[in-house]
């Protein structure tokens, strides 16, 4: 009983931190600077915390594999950077590594399509069940967490892109919070359901 009081009360204060680190680092990119690269910088930097502290919820949450600290040290980053670097679509989209491109397209960049999750949840997951590769299933629980997180945080401007039918309306602040706070459990949901068999050879494969 005491155990889950306190797995409880640790999730409640994580919880509340990840929204606080969403909000301050959604302040400081609209009021810290006029510069469009501390801007962006800030930006990204706020995207890069959210997607690594998202995962480190979900491993403390998880039924922990043998890890080692090297192995849990760097699906935490490897969350965080996948996160970050979504945003790199835009100078791609953008022809240009000038940031003043990047930031004037028309139209959202392809890594910005709500659907590109969606289409790795059901397509690799499942492939990782049916071959019972657990490193295949935590790297599609990382790319989904890195994704969802970015894409839910950049839905308060501009909504979801689901192609082929479009755009949804901009999501309301407290709503971002929300989803925000729930996803690691919601990933934590999907990862108890799809059991990999700890016999299987492609058990535990390190990632570095």
């Amino acid at each position: 009983m005491y155990f889950w009081k306190a797995i409880f009360g640790l999730n409640i204060y994580l919880t509340c931190t990840l929204s606080f680190t969403a909000v301050i680092g959604d302040y400081l990119t609209l009021n810290f600077s006029d510069s469009p690269i501390v801007k962006a910088a800030l930006d990204n930097g706020t995207h890069f915390i959210i997607g690594g502290f998202s995962w480190f919820i979900f491993y403390l949450n998880s039924d922990k594999i043998d890890c080692s600290l090297r192995q849990i040290v760097a699906e935490i980053f490897l969350c965080a950077l996948m996160s970050s670097l979504i945003d790199l679509d835009h100078f791609i989209a953008a022809k240009s590594f000038f940031l003043k491109d990047a930031i004037r397209l028309q139209k959202r960049p392809f890594l910005h399509c709500s659907t590109i999750p969606i289409v790795g949840l059901l397509s690799l997951l499942p492939m990782s069940y049916v071959f019972q590769v657990n490193a295949l299933k935590r790297l599609t629980l990382i790319f989904i967490t890195a994704f969802v997180s970015h894409h839910v945080r950049d839905a308060t401007r501009r909504g979801f892109w689901f192609y082929p039918f479009g755009t949804t309306a901009p999501i309301p602040y407290l709503f971002y919070i929300f989803l925000t706070c729930l996803i690691p459990f919601i990933v934590l949901l999907i990862h108890k359901n799809v059991k990999i068999s700890t016999e299987s050879k492609y058990h535990r494969i390190e990632i570095l």
